[in-house]
């Protein structure tokens, strides 16, 4: 906010406005006014009229996004710095605004509609708990353009995120070992021959691992250089671990993680000589290797559909078929059975134990599922 001072010459009885505007430049004006309470009173209309000519410009919506990525994102992970991104160019797409106070209240409610039915960029009815993850990064965005110091908006635009039900916002389900070696049977019919070994190679990385696909891809033999963004292996004689860079965490850290012995396992089979670079590679048909996440999670998802592993039913009829999230859920769940729920949430590098927990419930239903069926399914 443009803030204009009055002062007063000692060669002078006329009253001076000074003020100072967005870039730093100092400015002086006369009021023309011997009294002081006439001066106000042109200092106030003065004010009035630079802060009007200058929300277009400061107050911009590009300023806006532009301010909140330097002062705000810069501190945090890849993948936060993703997130908003996504929701905002959405945002942008629908309704091109061009100052930050053009993203109204309404504004937001019809976004969120457009995204529930499928009005968007994409063309795809989004789920809720995407929908409420958009809601929340832009919220968090408004709020901070809201505050004193920032000065970007005067009051944020109410963002109501709705309560979702646990059963709403699973996007999956942990899937059984037949289903898992379905998808590697299915796999040459949806990459070809030649990548069907580098997509089984990261299938199998996955259900042993419990990485996120993007970790995975991420994941580097020990001696790679420029290791500040990287995942690195560490195999020693007793133990296998990964060095996760700070930019990769959302407590913006170094830390070590464990990792399961069967990943241990899988991880040691590889020969010596093969052990460089990138751990994952997974390829085209050609032999080039796939280099953005996207394109290697739809072709994941493609492997689900024709290995006809469906892992969730929707009100509509549609189905989800498996994807890399669903590898991770079955990690989880595998897990669960074995250990506590802090050495769960180490190796699924979880930053809060409700989200663990979350498999213990999973694990509970099934396993008295299981008995029940066992013990009174004949009935």
């Amino acid at each position: 906010m443009v803030k204009v001072y009055l002062l007063k010459r000692a060669d002078s009885p006329i009253w001076h406005m000074r003020w100072i505007d967005a870039t730093g430049k100092e400015y002086r004006q006369t009021t023309g006014a011997v009294k002081k309470v006439d001066a106000k009173s042109v200092a106030f209309q003065k004010q009035v009229e630079l802060e009007s000519k200058t929300r277009v410009g400061v107050f911009g919506w590009d300023v806006f996004r532009d301010r909140y990525v330097a002062e705000v994102l810069a501190g945090k992970s890849a993948a936060h710095q993703s997130k908003f991104s996504n929701a905002a160019n959405k945002l942008e797409i629908m309704f091109q605004p061009v100052l930050v106070t053009d993203i109204t209240s309404e504004t937001i409610g019809e976004f969120a509609r457009r995204l529930r039915v499928g009005r968007n960029a994409g063309g795809k009815p989004l789920s809720e708990t995407t929908i409420d993850s958009y809601l929340g990064y832009l919220k968090r965005a408004f709020e901070w353009a809201s505050r004193p110091s920032v000065g970007l908006l005067d009051v944020p635009p109410f963002i109501e995120r709705s309560a979702i039900a646990i059963e709403d916002s699973a996007k999956g389900r942990p899937l059984k070992q037949t289903e898992f070696q379905a998808m590697l049977d299915a796999t040459e019919n949806v990459v070809g021959r030649t990548a069907a070994e580098s997509f089984r190679f990261l299938l199998r990385g996955l259900f042993y691992s419990g990485l996120r696909l993007g970790e995975a891809l991420n994941l580097h033999w020990p001696g790679v250089s420029d290791s500040n963004d990287k995942i690195v292996v560490s195999i020693n004689k007793d133990s296998v671990t990964l060095s996760i860079p700070a930019q990769s965490q959302k407590q913006r850290k170094k830390i070590v993680y464990p990792v399961s012995p069967e990943f241990a396992k899988f991880l040691r089979m590889v020969p010596l000589p093969l052990r460089v670079g990138q751990v994952f590679n997974p390829v085209r048909i050609d032999g080039e290797r796939l280099v953005t996440m996207d394109r290697v999670s739809e072709r994941i998802s493609e492997i689900g559909r024709e290995a006809n592993v469906v892992v969730k039913h929707y009100a509509t009829g549609s189905v989800k078929y498996a994807s890399a999230q669903d590898l991770r859920r079955t990690f989880g769940l595998r897990w669960a059975a074995r250990v506590n729920s802090l050495t769960l949430k180490t190796l699924m590098r979880h930053r809060n134990i409700r989200t663990t927990e979350t498999y213990y419930a999973i694990f509970d239903a099934t396993e008295i599922a299981e008995k029940l069926e066992r013990e009174f399914g004949e009935v």
